[in-house]
């Protein structure tokens, strides 16, 4: 890639596809360069639902679990290389999308930020599912305890009922969203 002297003023002059291959050429305070073409891989699909590979011949993509949820989206690995999405279904965290050079690159979800509450009573759990649930915010249902997303309407329901709660942040899987019955 070009590298331009420090402080040049650049000033994009065309761009251009070719193939998959961005062109761009730019004007710069010494002269016009060419920046080289990146190519940007297209994903389908997983490859596999995890890596073999040790962790060294891994590369990661790292993403917010929104864009998991996502069927067309770009993304840039810790590598820099770059990858489109068009996805047939969608990922999962530590799947791999891509091998190239004896490594594998693997998306994985970051963590966020959610409110656990523990669950201690069935009926305690019964009346913290109903009133989360006509929050209609996503949730995730562990042993013991639902973690909600981290939402100011969440906030405000856990002051008024003053329910124990923990803000942890982890690999958040909630549920997935499903219509009424007929």
């Amino acid at each position: 890639m070009a590298r331009f002297p420090e402080h040049s003023t650049l000033k994009r002059l065309t761009t251009g596809k070719l193939f998959r291959h961005d062109i761009c050429s730019w004007e710069t305070d010494h002269g016009t360069a060419l920046i080289h073409p990146l190519k940007m891989h297209l994903i389908q699909r997983l490859l596999a639902e995890s890596s073999t590979l040790p962790p060294e011949r891994q590369v990661t993509l790292s993403a917010e679990r929104r864009q998991f949820l996502k069927r067309r989206w770009r993304g840039i690995a810790a590598d820099g290389t770059e990858f489109g999405f068009d996805l047939e279904a969608r990922l999962t965290d530590g799947g791999v999308i891509f091998h190239q050079e004896g490594n594998d690159y693997v998306v994985r979800q970051l963590p966020e930020v959610v409110y656990e509450i523990p669950l201690e009573r069935p009926g305690q759990a019964a009346l913290v599912a109903w009133k989360v649930g006509n929050l209609h915010l996503p949730a995730q249902i562990l042993d013991g305890a639902i973690r909600i997303l981290h939402d100011e309407a969440m906030a405000q329901l856990l002051e008024r009922e003053s329910w124990s709660y923990s803000e942890p942040e982890v690999l958040f899987n909630p549920m997935k969203a499903m219509a009424h019955a007929p």
